[in-house]
Formats: structure tokens, sequence, C-alpha cells
């Protein structure tokens, strides 16, 4: 059981930066967007949990508090992302935030994208295959939204 869980470990390990990688090579070639890696996820998180706070965001992409902070002043300079304060607050760690119009517009544009690169390399899957994969995400995303910490 130990070398089947080390093995599948490692795999995880090996293959999840592979994927993420070409993924961010992808969205770098779409400049339509101009949307990186890092302002994807938290944009996408975002869409995902309206009204969330910055250290939400910081703990899903998996960077520091001032590096978050840093890249939403850059989404909301840009007009994809607004604050708003909870109750009356002008603390900025209490905002809460939402995508504007304009950012949902290019994170479909960059999702699409993704989405598209995605289906064109696993256009040479058997349906099997697919379906195995398909299986092996469900399993890890219940693994990992139930208890990430553990």
């Amino acid at each position: 059981m130990i070398d089947t869980v080390r093995g599948t470990a490692e795999r995880i390990i090996d293959v999840v930066p592979l994927v993420m990688r070409s993924i961010r090579a992808k969205l770098h070639e779409l400049r339509a967007a101009d949307i990186n890696v890092h302002q994807f996820r938290a944009m996408l998180y975002i869409n995902r949990n309206h009204g969330t706070s910055l250290s939400d965001v910081a703990a899903h992409v998996g960077v520091s508090l001032p590096t978050m902070s840093v890249l939403i002043d850059k989404l909301v300079d840009r007009k994809l992302v607004s604050r708003d304060a909870r109750g009356g607050e002008e603390d900025r760690r209490k905002m809460c935030l939402f995508l504007t119009l304009q950012g949902q517009e290019e994170l479909n544009v960059a999702y699409d994208f993704a989405q598209k690169f995605l289906m064109v390399k696993m256009s040479r899957l058997s349906k099997e295959e697919l379906k195995t994969i398909s299986q092996a995400m469900q399993i890890l995303q219940d693994l990992f939204v139930i208890s990430p910490e553990k």
C-alpha cells in the first residue's frame, strides 16, 4: 500500500506542474486577454467565490498576502476586479473581491483558450482514457476539497 501511495504521490507531483506549465505557456501566447497564470487562477477563484477575501485568494493561488495584494491592485487598475468594503470599513484586508464585467469577459476568453488547448491535447485519447482521467480528477477534487491540509 505504501509503495502504491508513494508512487501515486510522485506521479501527481510530477504531472500536475507539467500540465500547469503547458497551460501557462499557452496562456502566454494569448495576448488578447493578457492574463498570466496567477491572475487567471485568482480571477477564476474570485468568479467562483463572489465576495471572497484577499487572504482566501492568496491561499488558493499559493502566494503570500503581499504578493496577492500587488496582483489584485494590478487587476483593479485594469478594471478586471473590484473591491467592496465589508461593513463600510476601509481596511483593504477586509475587502470583498468581485470580477467586473470586463474581468468576466477576459476570464472567459482565457478560460476558453485554455480549455480548447486541453481539448486538442486530449482528442488523441480513447474514450476509456478520457473516462479514467475524469474519474481520477473527481477523486482528487473530492480528496482535496474535503481535506486540503491532511
